[in-house]
């Protein structure tokens, strides 16, 4: 009898899981005892619902979370087929470890939110298992540990990585063909990522995000400067419609002439002071 019973109780369950659109987690569990089951239960609850959920949405918010935690949770998270928006909140203290059997063949967006990568091949991995990938926020992600950060995709559109920190000797390799649109701001040891000091790797930036539809160029760089009174050294931008830039950059109408579909321009005056 009370095996039927308990039987009955999950069925209960399982029946109420489908049927709820948001669950509130306190991760707050002193108890060692209680934190054990805590993750036991969120197992179940994942296991049941990795079949059929689209949008998940996971925000660790206790300091005291311990990494294995999350590591119990991976094989859920990382191979459900069915998500489409799969979002990452944590403290950087959480190291995120991406599994071997990562797998999910039908994300469309992804966002990560204060996290830190084990190492290069994470991130990697994370976004080579992501086959219809359209839009990826990494935002105040601790980075100052990867020698090479590498977003290459071929369906992806929407690409921000902003907040947080990098180290200087980082290497940045984006290859998305389809790409409409960028924003890249981070801060580097004692230097703006909005300060340019490389001619070469500037051009070849200007060049990789040709195919872009908008563009906000923001912050000082000579050498973007440079290569706006210099017509023959800017690239053509088939796609581009819109414009946003700083009003000191001179030269912009050559890019202007760069841009056959172009629509919209626009200039930031913030930079300037009541005496200008």
């Amino acid at each position: 009898m009370s095996v039927r019973y308990y039987f009955v109780v999950i069925l209960t369950w399982k029946d109420l899981f489908t049927s709820i659109s948001n669950i509130e987690l306190d991760g707050v569990l002193r108890n060692k005892a209680l934190r054990n089951r805590f993750m036991k239960f969120l197992d179940g609850f994942l296991s049941l619902l990795r079949h059929g959920i689209r949008e998940l949405d996971l925000i660790f918010q206790s300091r005291s979370f311990e990494t294995r935690h999350f590591t119990e949770l991976e094989f859920a998270v990382f191979t459900c087929k069915t998500l489409l928006t799969l979002r990452l909140f944590n403290l950087p203290s959480l190291i995120l470890t991406i599994p071997t059997h990562c797998c999910l063949p039908k994300l469309k967006v992804l966002n990560l939110n204060f996290l830190k990568f084990s190492d290069d091949e994470s991130i990697r991995r994370l976004l080579s298992s992501c086959i219809s990938l359209e839009e990826l926020l990494v935002q105040s992600c601790k980075l100052s540990n990867l020698n090479k950060l590498n977003v290459c995709h071929p369906t992806l559109q929407r690409l921000t990585i902003s907040g947080g920190d990098i180290s200087p000797s980082c290497e940045l390799e984006i290859i998305t063909p389809n790409l409409v649109c960028f924003d890249f701001c981070y801060i580097y040891s004692n230097r703006s990522s909005n300060y340019c000091n490389d001619t070469t790797s500037v051009l070849d930036l200007m060049r990789a995000l040709s195919c872009v539809r908008s563009f906000h160029l923001t912050g000082i760089c000579s050498e973007i400067q440079a290569m706006l009174m210099r017509p023959s050294l800017i690239p053509e931008f088939p796609n581009l419609t819109s414009l946003k830039m700083g009003a000191y950059y001179a030269g912009w109408e050559n890019m202007l002439v760069r841009c056959p579909c172009f629509e919209t321009l626009a200039f930031e005056l913030e930079d300037f002071g009541p005496g200008d």
